[in-house]
């Protein structure tokens, strides 16, 4: 099993923090190594373990992944990373127990507005932009 480690990950509980270049941050803490749980929390989203601001994050904004501390036990972990979100920076919001967010965030940008149109709308689209050929 190929584990790969951060700089400054060892044993034990490992405090994290996935930056991403909007400014927000996931900050998290596992007892396995950081890029595993990474690959867990960008999982899909049936997969336990999955978080969906990383997942969409991470698909769509350029992030860092940090190690802030390794070797701790469990409590300490969740302490260390309770008290840097809770320290959070001037304009970085707090969104959950592990996700800041900033008015910068590209997934409050949202999407573009979907086309909604019926069948018969579609079909006929579809006719003009063929030609008036039959699509298959």
């Amino acid at each position: 099993d190929d584990v790969r480690l951060l700089p400054g990950e060892e044993g034990g509980t490992s405090v994290f923090v996935v930056e991403y270049e909007d400014g927000c941050r996931y900050l998290g803490y596992t007892g396995r190594s950081v890029v595993r749980r990474l690959s867990e929390l960008m999982a899909g989203p049936f997969v336990r373990g999955s978080d969906a601001f990383v997942r969409e994050h991470g698909q769509r904004v350029p992030y860092l992944v940090y190690c802030v501390e390794s070797g701790l036990d469990k409590r300490q972990a969740q302490q260390l990373r309770d008290r840097l979100v809770s320290e959070a920076p001037v304009g970085v919001y707090w969104a959950d127990g592990a996700t800041l967010t900033t008015s910068r965030c590209r997934l409050r940008e949202g999407e573009p507005e979907a086309e909604v149109m019926s069948f018969a709308e579609w079909a006929k689209e579809l006719g003009t932009q063929t030609n008036g050929e039959n699509p298959e």
